[in-house]
């Protein structure tokens, strides 16, 4: 089977996006499989279809629910004439940054899974018509894009998590799963505490698997799960997060900052920080002496 990465990109400045779908039956079976690095859920509006993620197949019909991992492999083929399909997006950083314990427990049923795992929920199940009345006032706020519409996605974002945390541990074996993630995600938010006190100096992912007392090459795949991105994309995250609040309120010089921030190389401060933010570092220091409004952090992928 021919497995490909969809390239597709979620909007940097709010990492979510939900979309309506309307597939023709089609006469042949692709062998083409894809995979992407954010989370999905979808519902099944009309219609039924054939899904199969990571060697699991499923038989989906009107109401129900499916849901994907970063990264599981997935293809799809019409059964009924055409199905119709409401499709959420989200990155992992939308959430959590990794490094709450509460933040990270609404991501627990897209992180590490038991090998029983079921994708499909049915829309027989308890809370599958919540959950898809929420996806439909998702779809309606991003539509119309009112005042406080990505506030209120993201509440219903939250609801929807919840409710997935409800239903797999209503599972015997898939709650004594998660509830042993849960002891390893506990293990791995000291890693976050670890860096965000030493980010000034040099950090390597050794070191921050030794506080865990994981291998290095166990803490690193864990990471990327849980907090959504590799160890040292996190690091330079929270360096760049950190000059940028120095470049508000403090009148620190910009090559101190960098020097602050654990970055020695001018140049390469000046090229991360445009990268993340789209400005230089003087721009910034700009916006706010003239009062602009900040720019956000882009959240790209290296």
């Amino acid at each position: 089977m021919l497995v490909a990465e969809d390239v597709k990109k979620l909007p940097a400045e709010f990492p979510l996006a939900v979309q309506h779908y309307c597939q023709k039956r089609q006469e042949w079976k692709s062998n083409l499989s894809h995979w992407h690095n954010f989370y999905e859920i979808t519902c099944v509006e009309e219609g039924s279809a054939c899904y199969e993620v990571d060697g699991h197949t499923y038989e989906v019909k009107p109401g129900d629910v499916i849901v994907f991992g970063s990264s599981e492999s997935h293809r799809w083929e019409v059964l009924s004439e055409e199905v119709r399909m409401t499709v959420l997006a989200f990155a992992a950083s939308l959430i959590s940054d990794g490094s709450r314990m509460l933040d990270m427990d609404y991501l627990a049923p897209f992180l590490d899974r038991g090998t029983d795992f079921q994708h499909r929920i049915s829309a027989a199940e308890p809370y599958t018509k919540e959950i898809k009345r929420l996806l439909d006032e998702i779809s309606e706020e991003n539509y119309c894009g009112q005042a406080g519409s990505r506030l209120m996605i993201k509440a219903d974002l939250l609801k929807i998590l919840t409710l997935l945390v409800r239903h797999y541990e209503r599972d015997d074996a898939q709650a004594e799963f998660l509830a042993e993630r849960k002891v390893s995600a506990r293990r791995i938010e000291q890693a976050f505490v670890y860096i965000k006190k030493n980010y000034r100096n040099k950090v390597t992912l050794e070191e921050a698997a030794a506080t865990v007392c994981m291998s290095p090459n166990y803490f690193s795949g864990y990471f990327k799960k849980t907090a959504g991105c590799s160890f040292q994309e996190y690091v330079i995250r929270i360096r760049m997060e950190k000059a940028r609040e120095l470049l508000h309120h403090s009148s620190e010089g910009i090559l101190q900052i960098a020097q602050e921030c654990g970055i020695s190389n001018t140049a390469n401060f000046y090229r991360l920080y445009k990268k993340y933010y789209g400005i230089a570092p003087g721009e910034e220091r700009s916006r706010r002496d003239f009062g602009a409004r900040p720019v956000r952090m882009k959240i790209s992928k290296s």
